[in-house]
């Protein structure tokens, strides 16, 4: 499925480094954290079953007897507190390790560190990504938090040639357009200390 993208141009409507968050295949927690200039860490994390027939199971690959999960949380600033992104992960369990099942339903790690943690090689294809005019949109994936939205994409993660995640990634403004970076350590990562058991 082809990338479905705003009219206007990308560069015209985030700044550059906003367009590399956004259009980037890799892990991003770590290229969120030297952005923004601080540790990014989890907030609010919640799980729940997905219905089978869900449009969004639709675009996984099914095993028979699984159900998906989905996981819900924010990222935020571990410092400011600021919320940069909000994410909603829909996940095929059946074709994960066992190791990574079980670590899933017990911790508030987010995916791309357990992935990375398990060794699990796998391909992002994205299939979606729309950069929003209107200042006042919100996601109803957090509608406590009411937060404004200024970026989503969506991509499928593919490991062993099958579909075992979708996840949408919301962007706030604090996510791709306004920045006030901090000092930066010898290997380049935000001068905090370590040691957070949630962060990315």
């Amino acid at each position: 499925m082809r990338a479905q993208h705003a009219a206007a141009p990308l560069a015209e409507r985030v700044d550059l480094v906003g367009m590399l968050l956004l259009t980037s295949d890799g892990t991003l927690t770590p290229m969120l954290e030297r952005v923004v200039g601080e540790r990014i860490v989890t907030s609010q994390l919640v799980r729940t079953e997905t219905a089978a027939d869900s449009a969004e199971a639709a675009l996984l690959t099914p095993v028979e007897g699984d159900r998906p999960v989905s996981r819900t949380t924010r990222l935020v600033g571990a410092s400011s507190k600021r919320v940069y992104l909000l994410a909603r992960s829909v996940i095929q369990p059946g074709l994960l390790p066992p190791s990574l099942r079980a670590e899933l339903s017990m911790t508030d790690v987010p995916i791309g560190r357990l992935l990375r943690r398990h060794r699990v090689e796998t391909f992002r294809e994205l299939l979606s990504l729309h950069v929003y005019d209107d200042a006042d949109h919100r996601t109803d994936i957090d509608p406590e938090g009411g937060h404004q939205v200024a970026a989503h994409r969506r991509y499928r993660m593919w490991t062993g040639g099958s579909a075992a995640l979708l996840i949408d990634e919301y962007f706030t403004p604090a996510g791709v357009h306004d920045r006030s970076p901090q000092a930066l350590d010898e290997d380049g990562l935000p001068s905090e200390k370590e040691g957070d058991p949630t962060r990315c």
